[in-house]
């Protein structure tokens, strides 16, 4: 925007060329750790539903309250974070283990009993 002086309207001038690409695409490998490594978003009560994720290619329903998430592209290593939370009265979820396949999620309510949640919610972090 250039200005033309007292009572002229502003102009726009024509943007330079060769700016910074900002795509998702471009990323580098240390950009790549600013993005999620995977997410997901399920229904794991009864036969479990995924509402909506990325880089999740499935789910399994080990038992009550406990779900291995299956990487669609696996990341370099399994040194990568994991943040999961689950919605129902007095319960938490739980990381309990990882691998570059694969991580497994439990639930448990206050009392330490696995049971199923409404929805169970997680993303990660990582090596891509």
């Amino acid at each position: 925007l250039t200005s033309g002086g007292t009572g002229v309207a502003p102009t726009f001038q024509t943007a330079a060329s060769g700016g910074a690409d900002t795509s998702l695409s471009n990323l580098t490998s240390t950009g790549k750790q600013l993005t999620p490594l995977s997410w997901i978003s399920l229904d794991g009560i009864g036969t479990i539903a995924i509402h909506d994720s990325y880089n999740i290619s499935s789910v399994s329903d080990i038992s009550t309250g406990q779900w291995d998430y299956y990487f669609s592209s696996a990341p370099s290593n399994a040194n990568y974070a994991v943040t999961t939370a689950g919605q129902n009265d007095n319960s938490f979820v739980t990381i309990r283990s990882k691998t570059t396949s694969f991580y497994k999620t439990t639930a448990v309510n206050a009392s330490g009993y696995l049971i199923d949640v409404d929805s169970v919610d997680s993303i990660s972090f990582g090596d891509h």
